[in-house]
């Protein structure tokens, strides 16, 4: 080959290569800025009103933190629980199923209803086998033979779910260990898998990235005699989750047994694996609450980031309709409603001209305020990609109707309710059974009860803010009582009922005299005892009367004459 064209094939070489770098160089630029800040945007015909950009962490947090614990140690219940709860964080427990038992406990394992309570405060409950073995040297099997894989992670998942009534879509591999065989036998039951790594979690993860979850557990060095013995390890931690942080990624933190420090010697003279104490966990929660208010940590289970993550990275979205004052968006991710129905923090871009709005899904609806960043109006709202539509509202075109009601009876709807300008809203009010309207009120000023078993209200024209509210009082019956000469009937004239109840009548002659007749509503009742009697009105649900009338008790003498006399 010639000098020249060595020098051409040089020159094309740097060119190629120099466009492949450049390439690479954008194609990294492009995925590093959504990475940085991950947003959908799409656009409405000439304007964005009804774009919406999801951001990358709820809550537009920098990263994200997940607690997880393995193998269902009672201390978990009685040690890590209340940590988290202390500080409102949730965690994930990744629960040895077959240890489990209902009353006596195996070894140091919990139980059930400790783990139950712990779902109910809002823990992940998840999926680490029955027995903890080593899944890559087991067969593939299927979910009924025992010693095979298959069987290991259904019958775990199975179990977890009928004990605690929630789906477990969350699996840790025993002794994080796995394998392509492992994994594809994770994904047909879980929709992450989680092992151990050196680095946090990306936050964007597809295909069988989600079945190879980094966590990062804190491995003490000996001696450990005090709990300063224990300090280098947390700063490490606190170092790696800032790193973290700072990357806008996801550490898991990977724990077992949580116990005062004072047993923490037993603990390993027995073969516990890299316990905690209660002083170190308690640490790193505090540490890591101060990052979480400062905005830099979102905190949540395994399973919820998982859905975030997921959701955010399929959500699409359409601009149904915009006007003047309302913007309509229908949203979708294409998964799996009864796993995926996380809310989704996004800002949603309105016109410059709307200050607040009225946000409504499904059967939530909130007052926001709009902001404004780099020249486009947004507002913040949490998202349900299954949860319907999504309607904005400009709130200067809206007026509110608060609406109560005493008890004993209701008024639907009832709180506040949203009504555009010029619009109408019809209210039913509806008492009790038993019960009748007492008032109907309208901006502090009393309306006509006309129908006073049921009425509706209706304003109509809304350009104001009003308030309509009702009360009910029992409804009441007259039972009118009335009596003859020579006897009484107690007690007398007018007596008032309540709707349902009953009232008793005692009828007493004078002496010497009987009852002759008793007569309710005019018609005559039979006199048992003619002596005195009661009679009682029950399940008053009418006016009625009650009349007795008394008459001389006579006697008979008969009297007779002998002949002739």
């Amino acid at each position: 080959m010639n000098k020249s064209t060595k020098s051409f094939f040089s020159n094309f070489l740097f060119l190629t290569l120099s466009l492949i770098f450049l390439f690479n160089s954008n194609t990294w630029g492009i995925s590093k800025t959504i990475d940085k800040k991950q947003s959908i945007n799409k656009t409405n015909s000439t304007t964005n009103a009804g774009a919406i950009v999801v951001k990358k962490w709820a809550d537009d947090k920098k990263s994200a933190f997940s607690f997880s614990f393995d193998d269902a140690y009672v201390s978990q219940y009685i040690n890590t629980r209340p940590i988290l709860n202390q500080f409102g964080f949730k965690g994930t427990f990744f629960l040895l199923a077959g240890s489990i038992h209902d009353s006596v406990p195996e070894w140091r394992y919990g139980l059930w209803w400790q783990f139950l309570e712990m779902a109910q405060e809002g823990h992940e409950m998840a999926a680490h086998t029955m027995t903890h073995p080593h899944l890559r040297s087991m067969p593939v099997g299927d979910e009924q033979t025992p010693n095979t894989i298959t069987y290991e992670l259904y019958q775990s998942k199975i179990l977890i779910e009928q004990k605690i009534g929630e789906k477990v879509i969350s699996f840790a591999y025993p002794y994080t260990e796995h394998n392509a065989k492992v994994d594809n036998v994770t994904k047909k039951y879980f929709e992450n898998g989680r092992a151990i790594g050196d680095v946090p979690n990306p936050s964007s993860l597809s295909g069988n990235a989600w079945y190879s979850l980094t966590s990062k557990q804190a491995e003490f060095n000996l001696p450990r005699n005090t709990p300063s013995d224990d300090l280098d390890e947390l700063a490490n931690y606190e170092t790696f989750t800032q790193n973290s942080i700072n990357n806008g990624q996801w550490t898991i933190f990977q724990g077992h047994e949580v116990l005062p420090f004072s047993e923490i010697a037993a603990a390993l003279s027995q073969g516990s694996y890299l316990p905690i104490s209660n002083q170190w966990l308690t640490a790193l929660a505090q540490w890591i609450k101060n990052k979480s208010d400062n905005n830099d940590i979102w905190v949540e289970t395994i399973g919820n980031v998982t859905r975030y993550i997921k959701e955010r990275d399929n959500f699409t979205f359409n601009v149904v309709s915009s006007t003047a004052n309302q913007i309509i968006i229908s949203v979708n991710d294409g998964l799996d409603n009864t796993i995926y129905n996380y809310p989704l923090t996004t800002d949603i871009e309105v016109p410059n001209n709307w200050n607040n709005v009225t946000f409504t899904q499904d059967n939530v609806t909130k007052s926001l305020t709009t902001f404004t960043n780099n020249g486009v109006n947004y507002v913040r709202a949490n998202v349900i990609p299954s949860g319907g539509n999504v309607t904005i509202q400009n709130s200067a075109t809206l007026f509110t109707i608060t609406s109560s009601a005493g008890s004993n009876g209701s008024i639907t709807p009832l709180g506040v309710t949203s009504v555009n300008s010029g619009g109408s809203q019809a209210y039913t009010i509806t008492p009790s059974s038993g019960y009748k309207i007492e008032s109907i009120t309208v901006d502090g000023n009393p309306e006509t009860v006309t129908t006073n078993s049921g009425q509706t209200y209706t304003f109509t024209n809304v350009v104001v803010n009003h308030t309509i509210s009702a009360t009910f009082s029992v409804i009441q019956f007259t039972i009118t009582s009335s009596a003859g000469s020579n006897g009484s009937i107690t007690p007398l004239g007018v007596t008032s009922v309540n709707s349902g109840g009953s009232q008793a009548y005692t009828i007493t002659p004078n002496t010497g005299y009987k009852i002759d007749s008793i007569k309710v509503d005019g018609t005559p009742v039979t006199v048992t005892t003619n002596s005195g009697q009661t009679y009682t009105f029950t399940n008053v649900t009418a006016n009625h009367t009650i009349t007795a009338t008394f008459s001389v008790i006579q006697f008979t003498i008969t009297s007779s004459a002998g002949s002739n006399g």
